[in-house]
This record gives structure tokens, sequence and C-alpha cells, in this order.
């Protein structure tokens, strides 16, 4: 990594790894530590980027094992499907950097059908499984389309042609770095901006070309208001994680934006939102920022209720007595077993590590607590809370991603959106509070090959209605739930009885989209 500012703190763990840096420095739970005002987010290279996606070339396949998506709103004869990358007629540029740079063998099924939509100017409501490449799917065709326009005027620099809203920083920040990616080398520009982020590096930034702006709603309103940044060559609006952001508060600050002067109206702009979950409220205030006679719904048909079935899912039932315990004694046991099939291929038991494991837990108190237990028991963890400063949550982020530490413990700040390379294992160490968190939770892994995700269950916390609708997503995935947790659902009592089971194939109970939305 290059740029920002690297000073993070100097804690270390038993194994002489990262530790948790500067939140057992020091820093206060719970404290809005402000970052210094010099904060610089630091930059991932292009080439690692690059790289990143090469080494997830042997997955080539992947799009084989992808949910089929069905097209909505639109005339079947005017359906189009992109089976390659040469169907697409992007720019010479645009190409090299997908098929000989990215490596990406074909289209995945959700960017097969949504991309011919997006240049065809239709307005979109896309949605696929976690990890079904729904970034590309939007970044690419808007990138061909500012290729083909001519260039804006240099006096409108902080004008951006597409803006990418998202509801965390840790999002916009992946995407800043996506759309880095797909563009380098053409004439697309690509800008980031976000809370905590230096205000003044931040405008140097986007002054320095903005086509594609990925923001955060609070600091997106802080520029505008401030006519740091202007909606003159706007042509497309872009939400991620579109249910979040339109059926929590954020609903009310997007309303705000597309009311800004000078924002193209919903009929003089292309909308998209995207997402691996949509109830059927979120698709009703979706219909408010869309166009009524261009917008079309791309979904793999299950628009709630449905997690990826990549994702294999396994259940213990845990008291929240026995969590530390629990969670230790599992990875433990993992890192034997490395161990012992080092021994026997006479590698280096020094090298020996736990899978890529991202913890969630309920309260951002916990992410220390269950990091520094770990921690002291000599395995390589640190931690990641909303209330974090930005410089230590994208340290957090920046450690694990390059393996100097092996699990993060984390609230839902990271339960939506983020893809982290080669992330094998997720611990719902506490349950979420809804069942569509625990999706996109299990979702940061088996986003290119097979992922498990294990969830602690105590009978004396956890909510049966939840684990009612948890049920449900685990037979939607085509897998068996474990007796104990249909009996707790069904109200059947507690239960210490812990199991994980393979694939059946009971029916799905989860919603389809005729079901929801007969309008589509």
């Amino acid at each position: 990594m290059s740029g920002g500012n690297r000073g993070f703190g100097t804690g270390a763990n038993s194994e002489g790894g990262p530790g948790l840096g500067g939140v057992f420095g020091g820093e206060a739970e719970g404290s809005m530590n402000p970052p210094p005002s010099n904060y610089i987010p630091a930059v991932r290279e292009v080439e690692e980027l690059f790289t990143e996606d090469q080494h997830n070339a042997v997955y080539a396949d992947v799009a084989d094992t992808d949910e089929d998506v069905i097209v909505k709103g639109i005339d079947e004869s005017k359906i189009r499907v992109f089976k390659t990358w040469q169907d697409c007629n992007f720019d010479q540029g645009l190409y090299d950097n997908i098929v000989n740079r990215c490596k990406y063998a074909r289209p995945r099924k959700i960017q097969a059908s949504v991309m011919p939509l997006i240049l065809s100017g239709y307005d979109v409501l896309g949605h696929a499984e976690t990890g079904g490449g729904k970034t590309a799917a939007f970044m690419l065709p808007i990138m061909q389309k500012i290729i083909e326009i001519p260039p804006a005027d240099p006096m409108t620099r902080c004008c951006p042609v597409a803006l990418v809203i998202g509801p965390t920083r840790e999002l916009v920040l992946q995407l800043s770095d996506q759309g880095r990616k797909f563009a380098h080398g053409t004439k697309v520009s690509v800008a980031k901006a976000y809370g905590q982020y230096n205000v003044r590096e931040n405008l140097r930034e986007i002054r320095a070309g903005c086509d594609i702006l990925c923001a955060t709603p609070g600091r997106l309103k802080h520029f505008v208001n401030n006519k740091e940044i202007r909606f003159d060559n706007l042509r497309y609006l872009v939400l991620d994680e579109a249910d979040h952001l339109l059926e929590s508060n954020f609903w009310e600050d997007i309303l705000e934006i597309v009311r800004f002067e000078n924002f193209p109206s919903v009929e003089n702009r292309q909308t998209l939102l995207f997402s691996a979950t949509f109830s059927q409220e979120v698709q009703d205030l979706a219909n408010q920022i869309l166009r009524e006679s261009h917008r079309v719904m791309v979904s793999n048909k299950q628009t709630t209720g449905h997690a990826s079935g990549r994702v294999m899912q396994n259940f213990l039932s845990v008291s929240k007595f026995e969590k530390n315990n629990k969670i230790y004694d599992m990875l433990q046991q993992e890192l034997e077993e490395v161990k012992a099939q080092l021994t026997k291929t006479g590698g280096d038991l020094e090298s020996a590590h736990v899978r890529r494991t991202l913890v969630f837990v309920k309260l951002k108190r916990t992410t220390d607590l269950v990091a520094g237990y770990l921690s002291s028991k000599g395995i390589r963890a640190t931690s990641i809370n909303g209330d974090r400063s930005q410089e230590l949550r994208e340290k957090a982020l920046g450690d694990f991603r390059e393996n100097r530490c092996h699990v993060l413990v984390a609230t839902d700040v990271c339960a939506r959106g983020i893809d982290i390379h080669d992330l094998e294992h997720v611990v719902n160490y506490d349950l979420p509070q809804d069942a569509i968190t625990y999706i996109h939770r299990i979702g940061r892994t088996g986003r290119l090959c097979e992922g498990t995700a294990t969830s602690f269950i105590d009978p004396e916390d956890d909510s049966s209605d939840l684990c009612k609708e948890i049920v449900a997503i685990v037979r939607g995935a085509q897998q068996e739930a474990p007796q104990f947790l249909v009996d707790f659902s069904e109200g059947g009592g507690q239960s210490t009885y812990t199991s994980s089971y393979a694939a059946a194939a009971p029916e799905t109970t989860t919603a389809t989209i005729e079901e929801l939305n007969p309008g589509w």
C-alpha cells in the first residue's frame, strides 16, 4: 500500500503480529475520537487490485454456479444477454482491463442481463446473491457511456457524470477502488467522498477528476451544501446496498440529495439500484425515484430471505457464557489440523494459521473483548466497529486483507458489500437483529468458491422468531437445518445439541418476485 498516514498504534499480540494496534494502545471504547486533521486514506495500488483478481482466475467457471436471473418489466423480445465480453462492444482499454488484467473469463449472470439494459438507457432494480458481481454490472456500462461522450469542460471538474452512493465508508472506499481498477488507462476518472477523510485533501481528489463519484450521504451533502460539488453533468444515480439506503434513516438523505439544485429529475437521469435483498417496502420506495415507463427488475427470483448456495451454513448451540471458549476451541482445532497436515507434508509449522475468519458480534465493546481474548491465546486477531476512527477502521481491514491478522471481529459495519479476497469463514458469535442482516453477513464468504458460515445459537438469549426465519433461509439454500435449531424455532424448548449438516433439498419457503410485486 502507498499513500496516507500509517501511524496506527503499536500494540501487538502474542504471535508478534499487529494485534489490536491503537485499540489496546489507549483508545477508549465508545469514544468518537476524531481522526488527525491530516488523515488521508491509504491508496491501494491498481496493480495490487489487478493481482487480487488474477488470483481469482482459478474460479473462471463461477458463472456456472450463479443463480439464474429473470428480467421483469420489459418486453421479452427486447431482452438481450451478453454471454461474452466481446458481446459488450466495450472500449478497447476497458476490455483489456476486464479480460487481460482482471482475467474475467465471461460475464456473471447478473452482469450479462444488467449491462445491456443500462447501455440501452433503462432504470434498473438489480438483485442477485451476495458475491454475484453487481459492482461490475453497473460500473462497466457506465464507464463505456462516459468514454463515448465528449470530454467535460475543465471548469466543471467537480460535476460528476455518475453518482454512486453507499451506506458505509468501507463500502464507498471499495467501490472507488474497483472503479479505479476498471477505469485504469481510460479517460474515466473515479473519486470518493466520505466522512473523516480530511476535507481539503478529499476536495483535492475530487477536483482531480470525478466522472464517477462514490460517496456516503453525509459527506456528499456537506460538499453540495458548500457548493463544492454540482450536478450539472449528472446522468446516472446508483444506490448500492439500496435496501439499506431506502429503508433506514438514509431515505431522508436520499430524498434531500435528489432535490438538490441542478440535480436531474427522475425523467432526466438513469437510476440504478442494487442489493442482495429487496423487501416489498423497499421496492415501493424505489418506485418513487425510478421512471415508471423505463424501469426493469433483474433478479434471481428470490428477493427476500435468500442466501447464496455457495455458503455452507452451520449452527452450534452455545450459551453466552461459553462463546469465547467455543470460538477459541473451534479455531484452535482448525489450527491443529493445519499443523498436522504441514507435518505430514514437511511444511513449515511457523506458517500455520487459521482460515481467514470474519466474526460478527452485536455490541461494539464486544469486538475488542473477543479480539483481545483470541490474541491472548495466540490467534492473530483485530477488531473494527462504528465508533473506531476511520483511520483505525481502514487499518484493521488492511491488516485483515493482507494477512497480517487472520481473524477480524466486527459489528455490522462490515456486514454489507465488503469483499475480502479469500474470506473462507464467517462466524456469527451473536446473531443479528434480523434475517436480512444474517443473509448479508454470511454473504461475505462464498463469493467465488464455497465458504462456511458458523452461527452460535443461545436459546436463552436469541429470538425463536428470528431462528424460524433462519431455518427458512437454510432450506431456501437447499441445506438442512439441525434439529435443535428447528425445535427452538418452533418453540420446542432448549437444546444443548451441537451439529452441522450438509446439503439436502427441502422446499424453499422464500417469496418470489411475483408474490412480492405482481406489478413487475
